[in-house]
């Protein structure tokens, strides 16, 4: 879906295959449940004559949390003095993408943290691919970044994300926090605001919803922001528009099997039952694994 005259352009021309019977799939992790109708239309494809399966687009070896930092501190020296802890909590070959925004944004905070920076404008393609390289070999393991540093980035060893910018797209946030743990290895999706700006937004989305035409991308940034106040929601609960993905509607908290998020992580009680909930699942999985066993040494007979 993200495709403009201008952006992957491609992508509009798609549509012409299927007219001449060209057999084609298509798979995505991160196509709203609400925009199939517009994704079948651009590729000229009718729903009955498609088969349309949906699986979980969770990312559960990701740990989503806000960092706060006060008022009156200044931004960049507090995104440093993160990424400096982060730098030093993850040894190499580790890697630290942080997303500045804009392109200035992104400028400043390279300077500051005198990293790597990547966006559209930053060199032609084998400038990118130089960048991106060094990146990856571990020259520095710090990059800061547009969202053109969002699709299509699947290196390892990625084990923080840190957004330094207000979120406005949770399809956009979705790919970019998964930048991380794309090895299956743990990572930390961060979002950095100063405190106190979680009420403000939900303030200023509260009075665009009272209005005769509510905003659609701003109940997004409420969603987001909300979590400091309640269980935060798995990307699937957001790119799914309230579990429409997986017909879900009975997510309350972080589950087992994925890493846990800031809020749920400090509520004792949760935790205690976390732990519960984890060890029944480890002996569900072991009485699942000695069946299974059980079963191959009947079938393989004395």
């Amino acid at each position: 879906m993200d495709s403009t005259p201008d952006f992957r352009p491609q992508m509009q021309q798609l549509g012409a295959l299927s007219t001449q019977e060209v057999q084609m799939v298509f798979l995505t992790a991160t196509l709203p449940k609400h925009t199939e109708p517009e994704f079948m239309q651009i590729m000229k494809i009718k729903p009955g004559e498609v088969q349309t399966f949906w699986g979980p687009t969770t990312q559960p070896n990701i740990a989503y949390s806000v960092h706060e930092y006060a008022d009156e501190s200044d931004e960049t020296e507090a995104i440093c003095q993160l990424v400096g802890e982060k730098l030093e909590q993850y040894a190499a070959p580790a890697k630290i993408i942080v997303y500045g925004g804009s392109i200035e944004r992104t400028q400043e905070l390279s300077k500051a943290l005198g990293c790597h920076q990547y966006y559209c404008e930053v060199g032609d393609q084998e400038e990118k691919e130089a960048i991106m390289e060094r990146w990856q070999r571990g020259d520095g393991r710090l990059i800061v970044a547009t969202n053109a540093f969002g699709l299509g980035i699947n290196a390892p060893d990625v084990q923080v994300v840190i957004h330094a910018s207000d979120i406005y797209q949770m399809q956009s946030y979705s790919q970019e926090s998964s930048r991380g743990g794309q090895d299956g290895e743990r990572s930390k999706a961060i979002v950095v605001m100063p405190a106190g700006r979680q009420e403000e937004l939900q303030k200023k989305i509260a009075r665009a919803k009272a209005q005769t035409q509510p905003w659609k991308i701003q109940g997004c940034v409420m969603r987001l922001w909300e979590v400091k106040q309640v269980e935060w929601e798995k990307m699937e609960r957001f790119l799914s528009g309230n579990g429409e993905m997986d017909n879900r509607q009975d997510w309350k908290r972080c589950e087992v099997g994925e890493e846990w998020c800031d809020v749920c992580e400090k509520d004792d009680a949760m935790v205690e039952d976390r732990e519960a909930r984890r060890a029944a699942y480890v002996e569900e999985q072991r009485v699942i694994q000695e069946q299974a066993a059980q079963a191959e040494r009947e079938r393989q007979g004395p």
